[in-house]
């Protein structure tokens, strides 16, 4: 198993963790005591091939990564309830023109709102960032078109306290 990112809780009382199962096709995700390190909750399900950034609020666990449908993958997003590790929702986006896509890294914006953003085969790949609310549905969508240039691979997203969102890479 190899653990791709973490998440300290608004509180700081836990440590959400999440990860995949290196070769296989499910996500990996626990929720942890800061204080004692005994896990509330561990979720492994098939989701995809890469579970890569997690972010938390008062009540929910958001994890993005590479999530499979069949024989395409789509960035996905999932919920899970902060107290259960329950799933809540998902969603799975990649833009109309694309082959596949995949979710990279995750942000909280300071309204709550979620902001994905990976990258997407258009041809070559490009960098594509997708706003959520936090029940799941898409806020907006957006493409960088790099044209010939074949490494277009966001590293980190962030939102600014007037929304806009930062993406590097």
């Amino acid at each position: 198993n190899i653990a791709t990112s973490l998440a300290l809780s608004p509180n700081e009382t836990e440590i959400a963790l999440t990860g995949d199962t290196l070769g296989g096709v499910e996500w990996i995700t626990a929720l942890y005591d800061t204080t004692s390190g005994n896990r509330h909750w561990l979720v492994v399900a098939p989701e995809g091939t890469a579970a890569r950034d997690v972010v938390m609020d008062e009540a929910k666990v958001y994890v993005t990564g590479l999530g499979n449908v069949g024989i395409n993958s789509f960035l996905t997003v999932i919920a899970y309830d902060r107290v259960t590790g329950a799933r809540l929702w998902r969603t799975d986006k990649k833009p109309a023109d694309a082959g596949n896509a995949a979710g990279l890294r995750i942000s909280m914006a300071p309204d709550g709102s979620l902001v994905a953003t990976g990258q997407a085969l258009r041809g070559f790949l490009d960098w594509y960032t997708v706003a959520f609310e936090t029940t799941g549905t898409v806020r907006w969508e957006a493409v960088r078109d790099g044209g010939l240039n074949t490494d277009e691979v966001p590293a980190a997203v962030l939102v600014l306290p007037d929304g806009t969102s930062v993406v590097t890479g």
